[in-house]
């Protein structure tokens, strides 16, 4: 997995013997976003499970997600639809 650059991003975390990461700073803590190279893709699907690798002696508190947060959440009345009738 590869940390990318998005429109959200607000700083760059910086590490010695680790690439700038591109995240996005607020109250809570940091966003990163990661690219799967096609491999990871594939081997994702085969298994379902993802490894995290800490590289610290303490273990902060974290939230994966699949799911970008900066997405426009859909209100379940906006699914329904009235247009055509329905709803």
């Amino acid at each position: 997995m590869e940390p990318i650059n998005f429109p959200e991003s607000n700083t760059k975390l910086v590490a010695d013997e680790c690439g700038d990461l591109p995240a996005h700073k607020h109250a809570d803590g940091y966003v990163t976003c990661w690219q799967l190279s096609g491999n990871e893709m594939f081997k994702v699907l085969q298994t379902g499970v993802v490894w995290l690798h800490v590289l610290s002696q303490q273990h902060p508190p974290i939230m994966m997600v699949a799911e970008g947060p900066f997405e426009k959440e859909i209100d379940d009345d906006d699914e329904e639809g009235t247009e055509d009738g329905g709803g």
